[in-house]
């Protein structure tokens, strides 16, 4: 009879302890779970790619840009070389196919960014030149 009260006894502190501590570290979890979710959410792309606070989290890659908006805008029989980086200039080759029929020097035009557009931020000059019936054509310099 006397061990199973002593038996009762040890059991009883050892379930208050646990329990205490079960709470204790519920608790600590539960207040810093927010500060982590945000510190991962801050850390990550929206790929999921890890990157490094210390730097630009999100850099503007003009070349990219270029091209993202030249796709956008061109025919969906036409074509473009990737761009390339001459200074402050970028080149494209716009391929236009050999049945469409137009001046494709003023339809270069239309594939121009709009004067308010974010890409002239970090481009000032965008060279198109449309290579129609094979041959090049005359360059289409676009400024904001």
């Amino acid at each position: 009879m006397r061990a199973c009260r002593w038996f009762r006894s040890v059991g009883d502190r050892f379930t208050r302890v646990c329990a205490a501590g079960l709470l204790a570290a519920l608790a600590l979890h539960g207040a810093g779970a927010p500060v982590m979710a945000q510190e991962e959410a801050r850390n990550k792309l929206p790929d999921g790619v890890l990157i490094d606070p210390e730097t630009d989290p999100a850099p503007f890659d003009a070349m990219a840009e270029v091209r993202k908006h030249l796709l956008m805008r061109i025919a969906t029989s036409w074509w473009i070389s990737e761009p390339e980086r001459t200074a402050n200039t970028f080149f494209v080759r716009v391929h236009v196919p050999s049945e469409w029929r137009g001046n494709p020097v003023s339809a270069m035009l239309m594939l121009c960014p709009d004067a308010n557009d974010p890409l002239w931020q970090h481009t000032p000059t965008i060279d198109l030149q449309p290579f129609y019936q094979n041959r090049p054509w005359p360059i289409v310099t676009c400024r904001q």
